[in-house]
């Protein structure tokens, strides 16, 4: 929103201005406007944002540990977590490939499909090698979900607005950084 059009709008009369209790109600609740520019398509990324960043920041947390119960050692641990990292910088470029062919939301289904059955089939894991495997594989699968929101989102941001762009990353790190591992917490 144009902070002088804003300004123009303001109305002059004494009970309206930017310090009275409804001018300050209006402002508190102007995020949740702002949200919902172009019906609800900021609020949807981030919705996408923060429950794939929830997801990420449980796994952050519950894999170390689960490898600790399996009898990793810390050069194991540190092999796991790197070998996620690995896997998604060998296929984020193959995922904006593959978005630019198919589109973001076949790309993002399927990567969430292919993710969602490779996480639940960690409590399966018996060895932390085979765990390092199906960790490395989950790496590779994740571009393609977070890479085709971010595609899709970039696509739409000269109708959204570039001043919203910060809610989209804050969202992620919301989940990731917050959400995520406090969930993990309680759900370990």
């Amino acid at each position: 929103m144009d902070l002088v059009a804003s300004d123009e709008r303001r109305s002059t009369t004494p009970n309206s201005g930017p310090c009275s209790v409804s001018a300050r109600a209006g402002l508190g609740l102007a995020w949740i406007r702002e949200l919902t520019v172009s019906n609800g398509t900021v609020f949807g990324f981030m919705l996408l944002n923060i429950c794939g960043g929830v997801g990420a920041g449980m796994l952050g947390l519950l894999i170390p540990l689960y490898a600790i119960d399996l009898g990793a050692g810390m050069g194991e641990i540190g092999l796991i977590r790197s070998l996620q990292g690995i896997g998604m910088f060998v296929s984020t470029m193959p995922a904006g490939f593959l978005i630019d062919r198919y589109g973001s939301r076949r790309v993002y289904v399927i990567g969430a499909l292919v993710g969602s059955v490779l996480v639940s089939l960690l409590p399966a894991v018996p060895t932390a090698k085979l765990l390092l495997i199906l960790v490395a594989l989950r790496g590779t699968v994740g571009p393609l979900t977070f890479t085709s929101v971010n595609a899709a989102f970039f696509r739409r941001l000269s109708r959204i607005g570039v001043g919203k762009a910060g809610w989209h990353k804050g969202s992620m790190s919301v989940g990731l950084s917050v959400l995520g591992p406090m969930l993990g917490a309680v759900t370990r």
